[in-house]
């Protein structure tokens, strides 16, 4: 009787599984409440917030800004915040929002742009990770973390 019991459970959560259905109980999936899958041939955020000066600031040094900013002979000083959409999303178990900023032509290519992201420390963001790349994915791990991952270059 145990060891039936026990193939079916196994039967059942294999079933679960390969069914697509990432909740196999017949509950609703729940929409995450913060946008968690970002493209460079989306040129909108779910939920767009403002962009604080101190990440303006730092964007200003970067390589990839610098040279649009020369591009459009637009002094750094003047960086437009029309160049990025930025959304906010919890990446660690802070109270803190962090942000995931999207580059935004004249930054952005035909199917590829750059990410950005910062994580919210008391006093401002620090920089944490830039990359090229058509989507990038954030995915939940087991527990309360969030990963970055699916980076498609």
């Amino acid at each position: 009787m145990r060891f039936t019991t026990v193939r079916l459970v196994l039967l059942y959560l294999f079933c679960c599984a390969f069914a697509g259905s990432p909740d196999c109980m017949g509950q609703q999936q729940r929409e995450p409440s913060e946008q968690m899958h970002f493209s460079a041939e989306d040129s909108s955020v779910k939920k767009p917030v403002p962009i604080p000066e101190s990440v303006l600031a730092n964007l200003r040094s970067d390589d990839t800004v610098r040279r649009a900013l020369e591009d459009q002979t637009t002094s750094p000083k003047d960086l437009p915040s029309s160049w990025f959409l930025a959304s906010k999303i919890h990446l660690s178990n802070t109270n803190r929002p962090d942000l995931i900023l999207i580059g935004q032509p004249p930054i952005s290519g035909a199917n590829v742009t750059t990410f950005w992201v910062f994580l919210a420390e008391i006093g401002g963001y620090k920089l944490v990770l830039t990359a090229p790349a058509h989507d990038l994915i954030v995915k939940k791990l087991v527990g309360k973390e969030l990963t970055i991952s699916n980076l498609h270059l």
